[in-house]
């Protein structure tokens, strides 16, 4: 199997920003982060019977990230419940 992405250099420089985020936090947001970006992305650029809708503007899409991976940590008080 090719692993086309290594999460682990992310994780490294986000755990050093943020150092009062757990190992975990700073996986999961990394998950997060890059799940959106594929999401955004990813997409094949083959036309598909529906119109796709635009690309978003890259500057948003930073900013967006930088807000998620930022954010202060509430993972404390969560319960894993829905």
């Amino acid at each position: 199997m090719v692993k086309l992405f290594a999460p682990v250099p992310f994780e490294v420089l986000l755990g050093r920003a943020l150092p009062e985020l757990s190992p975990q936090e700073v996986t999961e947001r990394c998950r997060l982060a890059f799940g959106l970006v594929m999401e955004s992305y990813g997409r094949p650029l083959v036309k598909m019977p529906a119109e796709p809708s635009p690309f978003p503007h890259t500057r948003t899409v930073i900013a967006f990230l930088v807000a998620e991976l930022t954010a202060p940590s509430h993972h404390a008080s969560d319960t894993g419940t829905a």
